[in-house]
């Protein structure tokens, strides 16, 4: 392989790993914004638990309140059975009464089911916080691992790029044209290979064996016939 087709080959090596590279860098943010999300995803879940057992303490509250509401008319009503003057009046009294101590162990049953109630809640808040401490966890490490990735990316970009600027010393003006001019329509890929078999590796074309013969010799640039990228000839393939 001659040397100008030789500094196009480092030189595509070296864009497709800064392409490559800069690529897996701008992934990096929006993995741990992924992983921000999964954690702020179980911070929610752990603030709906804690409402719905809020809510739950509330309701007890009310219940227990309805509760005393009820006891203070019965004890109202205890006071006036001292000023009733009649016995029909006496029988009413305490038809109320028994009335509102029959309302009381209503709600006072229904509170003890609210009381079996509580420690599925708590479970649910214990479980949302243990959840929420591990994904906090990993959220942590990810930034470190991340950062970490991310130093590493950027001091192989910058020493590819200043391989690159080396490079760039070497190579004929035009050749550089045609490369880019190639790099702008091929999908970045300028330069393909052919092997013993003569075989385009980027088209898969079989390329007529004068051209192969000339590829070799290394005489001038020489293009695919099919994808027209520029060909260069290696006995690896």
């Amino acid at each position: 392989m001659g040397s100008k087709i030789d500094l196009l080959v480092k030189l595509q090596y070296l864009d497709q790993n800064i392409n490559s590279l800069e690529s897996t860098k701008i992934k990096i943010p929006e993995e741990l914004e992924s992983a921000k999300s999964e954690m702020i995803r179980v911070e929610n879940k752990l603030k709906d638990a804690e409402k719905k057992y809020s809510d739950y303490q509330k309701a007890l509250k009310i219940k227990e309140g309805e509760i005393d509401d009820e006891k203070e008319k019965v004890k109202k009503s205890r006071v006036r059975q001292n000023e009733v003057k009649t016995n029909d009046e006496y029988r009413a009294l305490l038809k109320e009464i028994d009335f509102i101590n029959s309302r009381i162990d209503t709600i006072e049953e229904e509170l003890i089911k609210m009381f079996d109630l509580a420690e599925p809640y708590k479970e649910e808040i214990a479980s949302a916080k243990k959840e929420l401490e591990n994904e906090k966890k990993l959220y942590d490490e990810q930034i470190i691992i991340k950062n970490k990735e991310l130093q590493d990316i950027e001091s192989e970009i910058k020493f590819s790029r200043e391989e690159r600027e080396k490079l760039m010393i070497e190579i004929d003006s035009e050749i550089y044209r045609i490369y880019e001019r190639l790099c702008k329509y091929k999908e970045n890929i300028a330069i393909s290979k052919i092997g013993k078999r003569g075989i385009c590796q980027h088209c898969s074309v079989l390329i007529p064996p004068q051209t192969v013969n000339e590829v070799i010799a290394d005489d001038k640039v020489l293009y695919c016939p099919n994808c027209q990228r520029i060909l260069y000839y290696t006995d690896d393939v």
